[in-house]
């Protein structure tokens, strides 16, 4: 018996360090990605050995780029060397984990100005989103406000989304922001549906302003195939 509790603390101590061992768990996704250059132009960054991401202009989208792997993606400057797999990574400028469910993906991405990124992953699958819904994205670090139509309102905590529903193809929003308990009302702008019906909403800082609105354009449409010219076959 007294060997037994001795041998207990130890076994309690090797289960503890496998545990601690065991590598995050990451889950495979298969889907399309575009990045959309926040307030800054993006340099061109390396997401595998074989592919790189074009450099973006502010406030524009990159080329569609077409992933399946980890739902933890990486992102690496464009002239960083990858090693093979299962070798040591350098230390990314950014990392994002993408949602599970979805097919195609904004990556809208924030500079820190030292060579570093955010990442904020926006689904853009239509069953993603109801229709004639809007979804709001606050990317500031203050609760807000956004009251809309004649009596909808809704808040959004600090780094959230929530998804709204229009009565028609536009509307007037009111945003507020809470600050020491009060609601300070910030201004009023119109938002509306994309050509699909939906659309997606940024609240975020900007330079001078705590608070300014973004709508992101809708995802680009394939375009189809021009069919082959020439007599019909019989």
């Amino acid at each position: 018996m007294r060997l037994l509790r001795l041998l207990i603390p130890c076994i309690l101590s090797f289960c503890g360090h496998l545990y601690a061992q065991t590598p995050p768990k990451t889950v495979p996704v298969s889907l399309e990605f575009s990045l959309f250059a926040w307030q800054a132009d993006l340099p061109s960054l390396r997401y595998s050995p074989r592919n790189t991401v074009e450099p973006v202009e502010s406030f524009t989208r990159s080329n569609t780029q077409t992933y399946a792997g980890p739902d933890t993606l990486n992102f690496y400057a464009a002239n960083t060397k990858l090693p093979p797999a299962n070798g040591e990574l350098p230390t990314p400028a950014a990392t994002v984990t993408l949602p599970q469910g979805a097919t195609r993906v904004t990556l809208i991405t924030v500079t820190n100005g030292t060579g570093r990124y955010r990442m904020y992953a926006v689904p853009e699958d239509g069953d993603s989103l109801p229709e004639n819904s809007i979804r709001l994205h606050n990317f500031t670090e203050s609760r807000l406000a956004v009251a809309y139509d004649q009596d909808g309102v809704v808040q959004l905590p600090p780094v959230s989304s929530a998804v709204i529903k229009l009565a028609g193809q536009a509307t007037v929003i009111r945003v507020a922001r809470e600050e020491n308990g009060q609601w300070r009302k910030l201004f009023n702008n119109v938002i509306e549906l994309t050509a699909d019906g939906r659309g997606n909403v940024v609240l975020a800082p900007s330079p001078g302003r705590p608070v300014s609105m973004y709508s992101l354009p809708a995802w680009p449409r394939k375009i189809p195939a021009k069919a082959t010219s020439g007599k019909p076959q019989p």
